[in-house]
């Protein structure tokens, strides 16, 4: 059974006009294009014969245990370090969770419709795992151990990169700078964007490869933030950390990071965590993902290149970011979603002897 997609809403009338412009002939493309009752068709769309439904099946089931098992290190760590969760609007966001997978569930059994499925499914795994691996990155530092900004700080320069100088370049060029801010802070609509996108466009099975590269990732970032607890560059370099017990920076992740790291932050306020992690760059990581999720894209993916080549630029000065972070997030890239794309890709068949 096929399924409709209308046009998100905007403020602009020719806004909303250019988009049913471009979605309703995408959407009757799709429609004519895909047999949602062949084999695999329901979990991949137009990516059948571009990824093993039976593989792409199991490394769901696979990203669901882990983001379970991070739900009870989050939440039971929270509890046995004495942190305080304060909801905000979290209940709001789980309420909006538990419907969207009651709705992903129904438009997979009850009235099956793969796209709604897929859609439904999406929004609820954006949001439950904004919410949990914020979180986690917190949980994680207060029970990191030593610090490790030092050791960075040794392999940056082994590496010949100065930050300091770096840094002060780029505010040398108020453009580039605020061009390079503004792809910093693209994450914000880039992880919904592409996901959507795939999604409009039928490309089922990239989704699922975008959906489960975050939370793997995601999962991978914090832990190995965990085994390397770092404070960020600038408080390194311009801030006397000699007496970090009773410091205060006036930069909300740094304050967070040394109220954590000695204990003074037990109430984790769900409106104002942003998550807190070094090494690897999570930054780093997502741009990665981004160009690897948007791919098969290719008119979007030429558009997103150079704004994820400049968010990666940008990581050492809006996210205060060492090298040797970046080196990480690509390292943690290449594994995972290395490894994800091996995985699930069908391999053709051997030719006949």
């Amino acid at each position: 059974m096929s399924e409709t997609v209308s046009a998100p809403a905007a403020a602009s009338p020719g806004l909303v006009a250019a988009l049913r412009n471009m979605v309703r002939p995408q959407a009757a493309s799709i429609e004519k294009d895909i047999d949602f009752a062949a084999p695999g068709a329901a979990r991949l769309g137009r990516d059948v014969g571009t990824f093993d439904p039976v593989r792409l099946a199991r490394l769901d089931s696979f990203t669901r245990a882990v983001v379970f098992v991070v739900t009870l290190l989050t939440f039971g760590g929270a509890r046995a370090l004495g942190l305080q969760i304060e909801p905000g609007g979290l209940s709001i966001a789980i309420g909006v969770v538990a419907f969207m997978l009651a709705a992903a569930w129904l438009y997979s059994t009850a009235r099956p419709a793969p796209r709604l499925a897929a859609g439904t499914l999406m929004v609820a795994e954006l949001i439950y795992y904004g919410i949990v691996f914020i979180v986690f990155s917190y949980v994680m530092l207060a029970a990191a151990g030593p610090e490790r900004a030092p050791v960075l700080s040794r392999i940056d320069q082994a590496l010949g990169f100065d930050w300091k100088a770096y840094t002060d370049t780029l505010s040398a060029s108020p453009r580039l700078l605020a061009a390079m801010e503004e792809c910093y802070g693209s994450i914000a609509w880039q992880d919904f964007l592409i996901p959507t996108c795939l999604l409009l466009w039928g490309r089922l099975g990239w989704l699922r490869v975008f959906m489960n590269g975050f939370a793997l990732g995601a999962t991978a970032t914090v832990l190995i933030a965990f085994l390397v607890p770092a404070i960020d560059a600038r408080a390194l370099y311009t801030l006397d950390l000699s007496d970090a017990r009773h410091l205060v920076s006036g930069f909300r992740l740094t304050d967070d990071y040394l109220q954590v790291r000695d204990g003074r932050l037990v109430l984790l306020d769900m409106d104002r965590l942003t998550g807190i992690v070094s090494f690897p760059s999570f930054h780093t990581y997502l741009a990665l993902l981004f160009l690897v999720g948007s791919w098969p894209l290719r008119k979007l993916w030429w558009c997103l290149l150079p704004v994820n080549v400049l968010l990666i630029a940008s990581t050492p000065k809006f996210g205060f970011h060492y090298l040797v972070d970046v080196v990480g997030g690509f390292a943690v890239a290449a594994l995972v979603l290395g490894a994800t794309m091996k995985y699930l890709r069908v391999r053709p068949p051997a030719p006949a002897a």
